[in-house]
């Protein structure tokens, strides 16, 4: 009987003390693949070395073309392992690309209960959020087998047919399988040197990136800035709010447990991001500097595609055209609006077109940093 009392009083106190870190912001057990364990009642922090590989998982699986499978190989070959130090599994992939841990939320799954933490997160709330969409899109998915370039970009400008890719020879091809088709097959180098034609046409000019320059002054983009800063400060208000109106009810018993636990892992999702947000904006970033890098990439589109690999060529052709088709052997493009101006400027009504097109491409798409430093041993981008 003593036994049993003191076991049962062992099992609450040590429930107590689980619940008292998790309040405190603090992960009471292993920690994560890509994170450190730095001993009892220790902030967990990023593992310098799997921390950026797991970041790459989330980013590699975001495009969406890959599955759970096609990333063991890549994650087996950078040497991550699980916390027990063995190979990474499917199983364990899926599990890591679910976890809330890595944008800096701690969720007990047996009681359905979220805490928000106080360890740095390893990716961003808009990163996570775009994970979950694609894997919740996809409850079955075929093995990638094939990464080609330009998969399901184009399609016969006879038949509007999607053009196949295939490996034949050491080659790659795009066949038109529609039978007495004109369009029969088009190698991908071929295609590569009429793209490098069509891209340069979104190049500008000098006297264009004046005008855009010119167009952006510095007083326009801090006031900017301001109004920006001060509505996500207003929207952060509404959310603490929201979360504080939730515990409310959940004390007056207008909602269930389960109700008030999945509305406020919502909301901590929210609240995160917001707060991501207004770091951002807090931080005295140089907007000049980066609209300055994004101005030298659009002067020279064409040669900074050629540095690019083949899953960024792929978004950037996405981003850049629209209505691709191969006609025979010939390319045919039309450029998203604000892209075709080759010209000694742009139309005042086109610059904010321009920038939002190209800007939302490099920020969602392609990591800016990545394409300036690839191109660097070419052109010196970085030198502003």
């Amino acid at each position: 009987m003593i036994a049993a009392d003191y076991i049962r009083n062992l099992r609450q106190e040590t429930i107590k003390g689980l619940n008292g870190r998790l309040k405190q912001g603090l992960w009471p057990f292993a920690a994560p693949i890509g994170y450190l364990n730095n001993g009892k009642g220790q902030v967990k922090t990023i593992d310098p070395i799997n921390g950026p590989l797991v970041r790459k998982l989330f980013e590699l699986y975001t495009t969406g073309e890959y599955s759970y499978i096609s990333l063991i190989p890549m994650a087996q070959e950078s040497g991550i392992k699980n916390i027990s130090g063995r190979p990474i599994t499917k199983t364990c992939i899926e599990k890591t690309l679910r976890n809330p841990f890595y944008l800096g939320l701690m969720h007990i799954k047996r009681r359905n209960e979220t805490y928000q933490g106080i360890h740095k997160p390893l990716v961003s709330t808009e990163l996570f959020e775009r994970c979950q969409e694609v894997r919740l899109g996809r409850q079955i998915k075929t093995t990638t087998k094939h990464n080609f370039t330009y998969r399901g970009v184009f399609r016969c400008g006879y038949c509007s047919r999607t053009m196949t890719a295939e490996r034949q020879k050491g080659h790659v091809y795009y066949r038109c399988h529609t039978r007495d088709c004109i369009t029969k097959s088009v190698r991908e180098d071929e295609i590569e040197l009429q793209l490098v034609s069509e891209l340069n046409l979104c190049s500008i000019t000098e006297e264009a990136v004046s005008e855009l320059q010119a167009y952006f002054k510095p007083s326009v983009i801090q006031t900017n800035e301001r109004s920006k800063r001060d509505a996500l400060q207003l929207e952060l208000g509404r959310v603490d709010q929201k979360m504080t109106n939730l515990t409310d009810a959940l004390i007056d018993k207008l909602v269930d447990k389960e109700t008030f636990e999945n509305r406020k892992f919502e909301l901590l999702k929210r609240s995160t991001k917001l707060r991501e947000e207004l770091k951002n904006h807090n931080s005295n970033r140089d907007i000049s500097k980066y609209l300055s890098r994004m101005f030298e990439l659009l002067k020279n589109v064409g040669d900074t595609y050629l540095f690019l690999d083949p899953s960024e060529k792929r978004q950037l052709v996405k981003i850049l055209t629209s209505n691709r088709r191969l006609f025979a052997k010939k390319l045919y493009t039309e450029h998203e609006t604000g892209f075709r101006y080759p010209m000694r400027s742009l139309p005042t009504s086109i610059v904010p077109k321009v920038l939002r097109t190209f800007e939302r491409g490099l920020t969602c798409e392609i990591c800016i940093s990545n394409v300036l430093e690839r191109c660097s041993s070419v052109r010196s981008f970085m030198s502003f």
